[in-house]
């Protein structure tokens, strides 16, 4: 579906409002990177971007797999030029639902936050914030606490960990 900038600024600000259903939501994300990717006259990168901006309150997992995924396509297209401004995007994108959400896990989660904290925390492995937690549990975890690290964050604190880390981090995994 084709989309003038100045609908897809009013349909983002219903999808905010929760006048969406998460499917809309989910084909309106999907429609917008499809006709930006297209070269369509009136679909730009940016009004991907705007609109995105709009899902900060967002909650259910699956727009937010959405989200991401469109965010990820954006950055690809871009691999080969300088990504901190989509960097420092990402991390205003997702600081809202971390700070909400966070990254311990209670038996009294249900299925899809269980699925909705590893998937935030793992795009937010350029905040401050995540470099110092992912820092924390691996040096717990070598101290001898098995439990340092939950399962479903693993790959995310290790990959933090290698890419912030040093050369003792790289022994460690044998490199």
């Amino acid at each position: 579906m084709s989309y003038l900038p100045s609908r897809l600024k009013v349909l983002g600000k219903n999808a905010k409002a929760g006048l969406l259903s998460p499917e809309d939501k989910i084909g309106l994300l999907s429609d917008a990177l499809a006709m930006a990717g297209s070269g369509h006259l009136n679909a730009k990168t940016s009004d991907v971007l705007q609109l995105l901006q709009e899902f900060t309150e967002e909650t259910n997992y699956y727009v937010w797999k959405q989200i991401l995924a469109v965010l990820t396509t954006i950055k690809d297209a871009w691999m080969f030029e300088d990504q901190s401004a989509l960097n420092a995007f990402q991390v205003r994108l997702v600081t809202k639902r971390l700070d909400d959400k966070g990254w311990t896990f209670k038996d009294s989660d249900y299925d899809l936050e269980r699925m909705l904290k590893p998937l935030i925390f793992a795009h937010s492995t350029k905040t401050e914030k995540v470099e110092k937690a992912a820092k924390e549990m691996f040096e717990a975890f070598l101290g001898g606490d098995e439990k340092a690290i939950d399962v479903n964050i693993l790959d995310a604190v290790l990959f933090t960990v290698l890419e912030q880390g040093g050369a003792k981090e790289v022994r460690t995994f044998g490199f």
